[in-house]
């Protein structure tokens, strides 16, 4: 089920395979978390870097090379497409002042 997604090796193997941050390696609230947080339309210092999305399994020598930025991952074109479109469409509804009715703000 669960298996390193660099290497394909799986938690089986007598390898070790261990859970890393993805979206902000070794990270705490900083700015980066905070432009995240607006361009998902949620509130400031809500971002949970232990969510399920934002983590990955992988190798502890890959994981290792993640948290010293010497390694790192690449969308394809297609998707990197169509977070350009959707990013221009979430500062468009901003700069118009409409919140979008999927986006739940937390208080």
């Amino acid at each position: 089920m669960y298996y390193c997604h660099v290497s394909r090796v799986p938690f089986t193997s007598s390898k070790a395979v261990e859970f890393a941050h993805i979206l902000l390696p070794k990270a705490s609230a900083n700015q980066t978390a905070v432009v995240v947080e607006f361009i998902l339309g949620m509130a400031v210092r809500t971002l949970c870097i232990n969510s399920r999305l934002f983590i990955m399994p992988l190798l502890v020598d890959v994981h290792r090379m993640v948290d010293a930025h010497k390694i790192f991952f690449l969308p394809s074109k297609a998707v990197i497409d169509l977070l350009t479109g959707y990013f221009r469409q979430v500062l468009e509804l901003r700069r118009k002042g409409v919140e979008s009715s999927n986006v739940r703000t937390i208080k």
